[in-house]
């Protein structure tokens, strides 16, 4: 069925005023997607600006009742396509609830709207003297939610860890419209499941993110800044190591090859930082730990002479030590600047994570082979390596087009991720999956984890309304490539997931064939969990459905192939055969659970042998 959009934009204007509903096509381009060019076409519906959790709530309802599904959208700054609308989606942008409602200097926290800036998050804790420490390059048009959608990382990671390590509250709408208000202000609360980490990360499939709590710290006194040249990347990793050994309080540890400084100079029109190139270049922050020019002096001195003495083991050509904070600034733009400087190229980019000690493993084996399979492409490689996460950007020629690049590059992505996967190391470190790496997503995760991945995608969303084909494609496998509210409405033969259903007012003589087959799987102490990674094993291997000799008996598909995989597997006793004046039902047809009295249900441990 198509939806009527003329009745849902009727809808969105009653809940939130024309002026809060565009459908301009310079606004449809500007907030349909973020900064990934991943070569997919551009399409919402609408794009809608709440102002509270209340009008969210109401889009939400509204989108439900029409069956057109919401792209989330923040400030757009993501390179994955997570906040890309393809498919007639209506994008609803945050960016008009950006207060920030309270900072405690107490309990030292943060409560803010989700579309308040990284920068202005900062900016809040900053003046109450306090410090809110995930930052990375593009705070000042990253907004929060679009933060704990990706568990953003950035660069002081090394110190102060992800984002989800500074979040303790959290405001989601669900998919059915409900305000899920879950943590709040606690810092302990060990009663159960801790579902906000189930949003943070989800990349709004699970959830838009409307409020949040965030933890703050304490600012360092003050800090250092140096920047390093290096020979190789082998003498990156022993110069972390060295400081690492040190007492020195490390914060950040960036690196840069040469082609990356060539192309920051050459936007800035700048001057080199040394009088002779390197091949690697290393920013190194160090924080002070206690107020006062003695221990800033203290702190100097110990990081000259650990910098001195990685000079003399060659781990260092030359290095320039800060002495004031503009000088610190100026440092730190030779990284910050990286990704503008390369924006004109259109890079192709992958942001993936490795085991540090494997860093120069790893760069050893990818350059020659991007020079082979890419000839004429540039590589330039940065990133965090002090947690091992690297930004990989492959540069657009300008006599290329922009099609043809793509073709080329993506072309080489299962060749990259095969070769994270072999120095065991994710595909995506900080800027999640999306569009980009929804096809690779195997080189990083296992089908048991996709297949409960799918299951919680299909408790929390089982219409498929909240940023639909991002993380994986709910529509793989459909014959009729049905979007999952069709599959869940009953109008698709194929199902991602097989729900039981209560059965207990009801006799097994009443059921259909498609209950029968579930009941007699729940009476072998299958649970939901059983069902959705046995389904997932069945679709990897390409079963046969038709080919299946019990699809007349039990008309059901999932049920029948589910059923018939279990009773291979002597999970559940086989059926006996029907009665010649019909289908037999009873104690004959419900299966029994498995010898020896093992009265227990088949949870994660036992459905995972089903894979």
């Amino acid at each position: 069925m198509v939806p009527d959009l003329q009745d849902l934009r009727a809808a969105l204007i009653a809940a939130l005023g024309a002026e809060r509903l565009s459908d301009d096509p310079a606004d449809l381009g500007y907030y349909g997607a973020d900064r990934c060019r991943g070569g997919w076409p551009v399409q919402p519906s609408f794009i809608v600006f709440p102002r509270s959790a209340a009008d969210v709530q109401a889009v939400v309802r509204a989108c439900a009742a029409h069956g057109v599904p919401i792209v989330p959208s923040g400030g757009r700054t993501g390179l994955a396509g997570a906040a890309t609308a393809t498919r007639g989606e209506v994008v609803l942008s945050l960016e008009r609830m950006h207060r920030i409602l309270e900072v405690d200097t107490a309990a030292r926290t943060l409560r803010c709207e989700a579309g308040a800036t990284l920068q202005a998050v900062q900016d809040a804790a900053a003046a109450a003297g306090l410090l809110y420490p995930v930052d990375y390059a593009a705070k000042g048009s990253a907004q929060i939610g679009g933060s704990l959608a990706t568990n953003a990382g950035g660069v002081k990671v090394l110190r102060y860890g992800l984002t989800r390590d500074w979040v303790l509250g959290l405001k989601v709408v669900l998919a059915s419209g409900e305000l899920l208000a879950l943590g709040g202000a606690l810092v302990k609360n060990n009663t159960g499941y801790d579902l906000r980490q189930l949003f943070i990360g989800s990349e709004g499939t699970l959830g838009v993110i409307v409020e949040v709590t965030l933890k703050l710290a304490r600012p360092p006194a003050d800090s250092l800044v140096a920047l390093c040249a290096v020979p190789s990347d082998a003498e990156v990793l022993a110069l972390f190591a060295r400081l690492r050994r040190s007492s020195l309080t490390l914060s950040a540890f960036e690196f840069l090859d040469h082609g990356c400084l060539g192309h920051v100079l050459a936007h800035r029109k700048g001057d080199p930082p040394f009088a002779e190139a390197a091949a690697r270049y290393v920013l190194v922050e160090v924080e002070v730990p206690v107020p006062g020019a003695a221990a800033l002096e203290h702190t100097r001195d110990e990081l000259g002479a650990c910098l001195g003495e990685a000079v003399d083991a060659g781990e260092v050509a030359d290095a320039v030590l800060a002495a004031t904070q503009a000088q610190a600034r100026a440092l730190w733009a030779y990284r910050e600047d990286i990704s503008e400087s390369l924006h004109r190229h259109t890079p192709h980019k992958a942001d993936i994570a490795l085991p540090v000690a494997r860093v120069a493993e790893f760069l050893a084996a990818w350059r020659p082979l991007v020079a082979e399979r890419l000839p004429g492409i540039e590589a330039l490689c940065f990133g965090h390596v002090g947690d091992g996460n690297l930004h990989l950007n492959l540069l657009r020629p300008d006599a290329t087009g922009l099609p043809e690049f793509l073709d080329r590059v993506h072309a080489f992505d299962d060749e990259l991720y095969a070769l994270v996967q072999a120095h065991d190391g994710s595909i995506s470190a900080e800027h999640g999956v999306g569009l980009l790496k929804r096809d690779h997503l195997h080189y990083s995760r296992n089908p048991t984890e996709v297949a409960l991945m799918r299951g919680i995608k299909s408790v929390l969303d089982p219409a498929g309304l909240l940023n639909p084909g991002k993380i994986f494609d709910l529509t793989k496998g459909c014959p009729e490539g049905h979007a999952p509210s069709d599959m869940w409405l009953g109008t698709c033969s194929w199902r991602h997931v097989l729900k039981l259903r209560c059965s207990s007012r009801e006799s097994e003589a009443s059921l259909p064939r498609r209950r029968l087959a579930e009941l007699r799987l729940a009476r072998a102490g299958l649970d939901d969990l059983g069902l959705l990674l046995g389904r997932q094993r069945l679709v990897e291997q390409h079963v046969d459905a038709a080919a299946s000799p019990v699809v007349a008996d039990h008309g059901d598909l999932d049920a029948v192939l589910v059923l018939a995989d279990l009773e291979a597997r002597a999970v559940v006793e086989p059926r006996p055969p029907p009665h010649a004046g019909g289908r037999r039902v009873g104690a004959g047809l419900v299966g029994q659970l498995e010898p020896h009295g093992r009265q227990q249900r088949l949870g994660v441990e036992r459905a995972g042998s089903l894979l």
